[in-house]
């Protein structure tokens, strides 16, 4: 809306600046949240030696193999989960056929607990 003479009324300046505020508030939030996840996953990877070498969990590689041999493909994520002290290795895997997988081992035996596709 533009006033005869063109001025602007003034409300337009003040929805401009809340806009621009709006915007910018959801570019910076995810990455500052994305930094802490990156933080508590530099600790998971120290904390996941610590596991293996106190004999408390089997290795990543023998996951990745077992995995792998139960659902052929493409690993796209892992993730060592602490649960009451029952560690969990989750693992998805995209398959050839473009689905995917959710594999779930008991972190202490290795032994497979749950497979599952993903929708």
């Amino acid at each position: 809306i533009t006033r005869v003479g063109g001025n602007a009324p003034p409300w337009t300046s003040l929805t401009a600046v809340m806009l621009f505020l709006v915007t910018a508030a959801t570019l910076i939030l995810p990455t500052v949240a994305r930094s802490d996840r990156d933080e508590d996953h530099d600790h998971d990877h120290e904390r996941a030696r610590q596991l293996r070498t106190e004999g408390k969990i089997v290795s990543l590689e023998s996951i990745v193999k077992q995995a792998q041999s139960i659902k052929p493909g493409n690993i796209l994520e892992i993730e060592l989960k602490d649960n009451d002290k029952l560690y969990l290795y989750e693992v998805e895997i995209l398959d050839p056929d473009g689905k995917v997988w959710e594999l779930l081992f008991d972190g202490a035996t290795g032994k497979l607990l749950q497979t599952q596709q993903e929708d």
